[in-house]
């Protein structure tokens, strides 16, 4: 039986925007600057883990007072620079007669300077050389531009990225039109469970989490089971508000998300955005099993990948999409001077539907022009399309209407759904009911979930406390009344005939 699934994205991450946590992941330290003075507006309390510091005595100095001129003279030439974009630097800071290097982070906003310091401790021996990481992303590059479709796009990405980070398990999926993730590819070790294949519910990555994507390249949690610290003072002191975290890596991530980790029995986890026509397309996602951190260059190196990775799918997809346009369109070509060469446009439909329905890919058309109607091929009976066609014109729009699932907007297409499950309409003239549609039938689905979506959330007696799901066992849902759907390219061509159509309209209107 076909159910909705639940989407929980508007209480998902809770009532706070994520941006808005004035809490951080406690591996490093963060400094709010104000970028015309170096003041240091706000700290994470976390700086008392070093000597002699502590967040009351830091926040109000000036920077030069707690780093080393070096690393003051290196801030002032990146704000005399311009800083428009996150950049990596070493920072040493003077805690008390210790002198302390770190792995930096900085990048600048709104008049802020955000400076992310790793913790020494959390640091990884020394990196790779510059000749090791030129020739990682040479080889990287190499395999992708190999492949030609997205699954092999995704298993190179899998393959190269567990390589790459050490990570016990990479996942790679896409998110459908209703922002539910996909498996397309995974590489982990044998002992983690797989979830190749498996569908996971958009609430798993609820939209404000997504959109944040948009502007963070990735996201980075070294282990789980951290205590967040505090930013002092609570408010920016020139703001006078909480500071906007989005572009930090250190930035605390929602409760509910660590608890949904650490179900999934995962320590670290990180993930790096695939984005595609300025959408967020899907997500590379890297788990592993015990605590892993990494330096701020590595994480630089990781926002390079994803450029990469982003720019080299929509190469892949434009391509597929490009190939079978130029097929559409060379049927189109030769169908257009036949449909011209009719009297009318009915009877330019009537004795081309064959030729219509193979270039719409459809099982059937159905077609209303000047009141009267006609079909070919698999259709609804003649009652059916009747009602169908004037709910079409109370709909009141001039744009293709694709539906895979037509119950789901018109409940009354439900007793037809095996020769009519989805349609995509033509409104050729629609304030005078002329339209053309073409229907697929419905094609029975069997998805497996990881987890049972409709348990995504599980709220407490309150109402207002609430915990991810602690399974992740496949759950299997059937899904019907619903046909395969139109691709990019299909759409397309069915903007241009539609437009073909509506010009033999206004030709013969002028005549």
């Amino acid at each position: 039986m076909s159910q909705t699934i639940p989407n929980f994205d508007a209480s998902f991450c809770g009532r706070l925007p994520l941006h808005q946590t004035n809490l951080i992941q406690p591996h490093g330290v963060l400094f709010v600057l104000d970028a015309a003075s170096l003041e240091v507006l706000q700290v994470s309390e976390n700086i008392d883990v070093l000597p002699s510091l502590d967040a009351q005595t830091v926040a109000g100095k000036p920077f030069e007072r707690i780093a080393d001129a070096a690393s003051f003279n290196q801030l002032q030439q990146i704000i005399g620079s311009n800083l428009t974009d996150k950049q990596m630097l070493s920072i040493t800071l003077m805690a008390g007669s210790e002198a302390i290097a770190c792995s930096a982070s900085v990048h600048q906003k709104d008049g802020l300077l955000f400076l992310e310091l790793l913790l020494p401790q959390y640091a990884q021996p020394a990196g790779r050389s510059f000749l090791n990481v030129y020739q990682d992303v040479k080889n990287i590059m190499t395999a992708l531009e190999a492949q030609k479709d997205v699954h092999g796009f995704a298993e190179t990405v899998a393959k190269e990225m567990r390589r790459l980070s050490g990570f016990d398990k990479v996942l790679v999926y896409s998110f459908d039109k209703d922002d539910h993730g996909t498996v397309l590819a995974e590489e982990k070790v044998a002992e983690m469970d797989a979830y190749l294949g498996l569908r996971f519910p958009a609430s798993d990555i609820p939209k404000p989490a997504r959109d944040l994507y948009l502007k963070n390249p990735y996201r980075f949690i070294p282990n789980c089971n951290y205590q967040p610290a505090r930013l002092y003072p609570l408010l920016n002191p020139l703001t006078n508000a909480f500071s906007d975290l989005s572009s930090c890596d250190l930035r605390s991530v929602a409760g509910v998300h660590l608890e949904y980790l650490r179900n999934m029995q995962i320590t670290a986890s990180m993930s790096l955005r695939l984005v595609h026509n300025g959408r967020l397309w899907g997500l590379v996602s890297c788990h592993n099993r015990e605590a892993h951190y990494c330096s701020f260059e590595e994480l630089g190196l990781y926002e390079l990948l994803t450029g990469i990775f982003s720019a080299q799918l929509s190469l892949v997809l434009n391509n597929t999409v490009g190939q079978e346009q130029q097929h559409l369109q060379t049927q189109l070509t030769s169908l257009v001077p036949r449909l011209n060469a009719a009297d009318d446009l009915y009877d330019a439909i009537s004795d081309n539907a064959s030729d219509l329905m193979s270039l719409l890919n459809a099982d059937g058309l159905a077609y209303s022009i000047d009141g009267q109607q006609g079909s070919f091929g698999t259709v609804p009976d003649e009652s059916d399309l009747d009602r169908l066609f004037y709910w079409l014109q109370v709909q009141d729009g001039d744009g293709l209407t694709h539906l895979p699932s037509l119950t789901r907007s018109f409940e009354e297409a439900a007793h037809f759904s095996n020769v009519a499950s989805g349609i995509l309409s033509l409104p050729v003239v629609p304030q005078q009911g002329a339209f053309v549609v073409a229907f697929r039938p419905e094609e029975i689905e069997e998805v497996s979930w990881g987890g049972n979506p409709h348990e995504a959330l599980q709220v407490e007696g309150d109402g207002k406390t609430y915990h991810p799901r602690n399974s992740f066992k496949i759950w299997k849902q059937t899904v019907q009344n619903t046909s395969r759907s139109w691709s990019e390219a299909e759409l397309n061509i069915a903007d241009a005939l539609k437009n073909v159509l509506a010009g033999m309209v206004i030709k013969r209107l002028h005549a």
